[in-house]
């Protein structure tokens, strides 16, 4: 784990992992009474996200062609397009034009029966793309990914399990900086009993995937994939398969924390 902003106020900052509290830090400007206050600890209850990934070479989790459209079109009628008013040479050949739809869907080893993930994309060699399932009191992630940039991510299925746990915080005021570190000793209240707040964290992930703003890569599949090279530079010795899994584990811990202390910080915004 990497020292990062706080997501509502970059202006602190978590030293290690947040494990998704101290969203309160910075929500008033730090007013605080006496300015002579330049540290202050607390405890707090909350989550410790575990994720496990494996590679399944049996998921059902794939992208399947949902429409396909090929023609030719002229050059000036494409560039009229882009630019209408303007003026063309009509003099070239005609270019091919192909506009391909995916789906990303199946079943996930929680997945209730008649009720597949799917979502639509445009075709791309380079496109990834997880769902998330939770059901049978079990949190599940499935990866699909193209034939082209992101291939070696395809088939990576994890599991997030979230463990009430209670939270030392250590706030320095002067360095606007977090540290978070769990206290095992300590018995922990679970914030959201019924579940519905653990499931809202998984659901939030599954919109995530939604996300599309490049045509020609997948950012999705270029975070994960930085993030895979990067467990291989700091630990050589795995190998693909194993790098992926691991890579996976700590993007979406990651992104499970963020969404913990995002959750944190707009439901002390509303009160």
């Amino acid at each position: 784990m990497v020292n990062h902003s706080k997501l509502d106020n970059p202006n602190w900052e978590y030293i290690g992992r947040s494990f998704g509290v101290g969203s309160s830090v910075g929500q008033s400007e730090d007013h605080i009474a006496d300015d002579r206050v330049l540290n202050y600890n607390y405890t707090e209850s909350g989550y410790s996200a575990n994720v496990t990934c494996i590679k399944n070479s049996t998921s059902d989790f794939h992208f399947r062609l949902k429409h396909y459209v090929a023609r030719n079109i002229s050059v000036p009628e494409h560039q009229k397009a882009r630019y209408p008013g303007s003026q063309f040479n009509d003099s070239f050949p005609d270019m091919p034009l192909s506009v391909a739809t995916y789906y990303a869907e199946g079943y996930l080893p929680n997945s209730i029966i008649g009720a597949p993930r799917s979502l639509g994309m445009k075709k791309c060699e380079n496109i990834a793309a997880w769902a998330s399932v939770v059901n049978d009191n079990r949190n599940m992630i499935a990866v699909a990914a193209g034939t082209n940039l992101y291939q070696e991510l395809d088939q990576t299925q994890c599991e997030v399990f979230f463990r009430p746990t209670a939270f030392a915080i250590a706030v320095n005021r002067l360095q606007q900086s977090i540290v978070v570190e769990a206290q095992s000793s300590l018995e922990a209240e679970d914030i959201g009993p019924t579940g519905h707040l653990r499931a809202n964290f998984m659901h939030s992930i599954n919109h995530l995937s939604r996300m599309r703003p490049s045509l020609y890569i997948s950012m999705l599949g270029e975070t994960l994939s930085h993030n895979v090279e990067r467990m291989r530079k700091q630990r050589p010795r795995l190998n693909l398969t194993e790098a992926v899994t691991s890579g996976f584990a700590e993007s979406f811990t990651t992104i499970i924390d963020d969404i913990l202390v995002a959750y944190g910080a707009s439901q002390i915004s509303n009160a």
